[in-house]
């Protein structure tokens, strides 16, 4: 996926008041997680710690992508500041002269409620460039929450709900369903002329997405629903933007399922989305996605499915989990917290 920015980034800013602390590169080094999340009630503080490697670093601290995402829940919380230093948003912070020394930056965002146990990070750059961070999904206890609520409460995890789900009496192989996967038709919001595939600017833009609940209790990965009906077979491929609010696809035209190994079943539709063509996805950093795509029936006695749609490497799953991620594609209205 790639994307395109929100708006232009703001010219380079000289941070002249960095917080130093009083680690050096060793203790830098030694730090399981250089990352820590203070959380009270009335703002939670995201603390994370930066080695100057040079005598001139430049330092993207922030952007309009930072938020904290309930992944039980998909609340985003998003950023309300920079604070402890005069360090800016959406664009390179420059310090000089710090080489080997460690600086202190601090991300305000509002309270979190008191049953979370998980969340996820997103709109972090300068974060990525260490393996450390490399990651979006994370518990309280791993970020060592400084202020623990005095007061929690025990609500079912999402892992809970899926032990459930899978293990539901009813869930059979050897009929066709009469149900569909539910549709929200996507609205295109930009068509330049003359697409290119080598010219990002030429390519169409759409919104309304079909979003979702949140699946994840890790680092979210690719997942698969289908439904089985005697003149289709409906795929959700289901996404979740780990990276940018406005994100790349490209469905091939030759997509293809295989039951049990056997005929390739080409793709029929892409259910509002075009195929063999790059668009961009506008919406939101953290948002889950079901993709609804049409492919001809396959056999009543298919056991597995192998499913290749985006030139990724091939899913083969049992039907019996395909049906069962059904409970994963409801609609789901995005709720944001400022």
């Amino acid at each position: 996926m790639q994307s395109i920015p929100l708006k232009a980034d703001e010219p380079d800013y000289e941070l002249g008041n960095p917080v130093v602390t009083s680690l050096d590169e060793n203790d830098y080094n030694l730090l399981l997680r250089p990352l820590k999340l203070e959380a009270t009630e009335k703002n939670t503080i995201l603390t994370f710690y930066h080695l100057c490697k040079t005598d001139e670093e430049r330092i993207e601290v922030a952007n309009d992508e930072t938020v904290i995402m309930d992944p039980r829940t998909g609340v985003q919380y998003m950023l309300r500041g920079i604070i402890g230093c005069d360090a800016k948003p959406n664009c390179k912070n420059i310090v000089r002269g710090m080489k080997g020394k460690v600086l202190k930056f601090q991300l305000e965002f509002p309270p979190l409620p008191r049953y979370m146990q998980r969340i996820c990070l997103y709109g972090l750059p300068d974060l990525y460039t260490d393996s450390r961070y490399q990651k979006h999904f994370y518990t309280l206890t791993e970020l060592q929450e400084m202020k623990q609520f005095e007061e929690k409460r025990e609500e079912p995890t999402l892992l809970s709900l899926v032990s459930h789900f899978t293990g539901k009496p009813g869930i059979k192989v050897g009929w066709y369903s009469k149900e569909l996967p539910p549709k929200q038709k996507p609205k295109l919001c930009l068509e330049p002329a003359g697409y290119d595939v080598i010219k990002v600017e030429t390519w169409p833009h759409y919104k309304n997405p079909l979003r979702i609940r949140p699946y994840f209790t890790e680092e979210p990965t690719i997942k698969y629903a289908a439904w089985f009906t005697a003149e289709a077979t409906y795929i959700a491929y289901i996404d979740c933007r780990t990276a940018n609010a406005s994100s790349r696809y490209y469905f091939p035209r030759d997509s293809y399922i295989q039951a049990d190994g056997g005929e390739q079943l080409k793709l029929v539709s892409s259910e509002g989305y075009p195929t063999n063509k790059f668009f961009y996805l506008d919406g939101t950093v953290g948002d889950c996605i079901a993709f609804i795509m049409k492919f001809p029936p396959v056999p009543l006695t298919t056991q597995n499915v192998t499913i290749l749609i985006d030139y990724t490497k091939a899913a083969t799953l049992p039907v019996s989990e395909l049906l069962a991620n059904q409970y994963l594609v409801q609609p789901y209205q995005s709720n944001i917290v400022r």
